[in-house]
């Protein structure tokens, strides 16, 4: 039996694939990696070596734009006199925080491999951005709860992921460019996203196929 690292549900056997031993769940959706094939740490690392994020590339600004231009819509819209920002999952290239610096804001930057001050997460933010970072998540249960603890009361979370709405049969998923890197881990449905909302008393808003707004 194994059970769902999201909600601990049981999960049913999805597909294997290369090896990889992938589950779903019937309660939330999420389609992960058998625990024990997840990467080693220094191995996820060195994925994330071969990542070129440069904040002046303007097509990776543009990749991130429908998550930076609805946090500035945010920002502009409701004036917060010195907001606590915080880039959740910076990577080697941080850009959202580039892209906000450019714009006058602020911004903590955190990733436990690039930038790992843990006192960024003794904080609470007004408003975090965390994108192409949940899919990387091994334990997402434990990672959700850091990640929504950091929040003020009123606090906004934006995620970014690639869902699997489109590839939620065996044969489509196996096709599916995003299982391709080894360190994505975890695979989640709209669903997925309603049901991390409901868990933990949230709205939840899809801006685009790959970007969803908690508050």
């Amino acid at each position: 039996m194994v059970l769902c690292r999201l909600c601990s549900a049981q999960t049913l056997l999805f597909c294997v694939y290369k090896e990889r031993e992938y589950h779903r769940c019937p309660q939330c959706f999420l389609i992960q990696l058998r625990r024990s094939q997840c990467p080693s740490f220094e191995d996820e690392q060195a994925e994330y070596m071969l990542h070129r994020n440069d904040p002046h590339d303007q097509g990776y600004r543009r990749f991130l734009s429908p998550v930076t231009n609805a946090m500035l819509e945010w920002l502009d819209t409701e004036q917060r006199q010195n907001p606590q920002i915080l880039d959740f999952g910076a990577g080697s290239g941080p850009t959202i925080s580039v892209v906000l610096e450019e714009q006058g804001w602020k911004v903590h930057n955190y990733d436990p491999f690039f930038f790992p001050d843990r006192s960024a997460l003794a904080r609470r933010y007004d408003l975090i951005s965390c994108t192409e970072v949940v899919e990387h998540f091994y334990e997402p249960q434990r990672a959700w709860e850091l990640l929504m603890s950091l929040r003020t009361d009123h606090g906004q979370v934006v995620v970014m992921t690639q869902c699997s709405d489109a590839h939620f049969t065996a044969v489509d998923f196996q096709a599916w460019r995003y299982i391709q890197e080894k360190s994505h881990v975890a695979f989640y449905h709209s669903k997925t996203m309603f049901w991390i909302a409901k868990h933990y008393g949230l709205q939840v808003s899809r801006l685009s196929p790959s970007v969803f707004w908690f508050s």
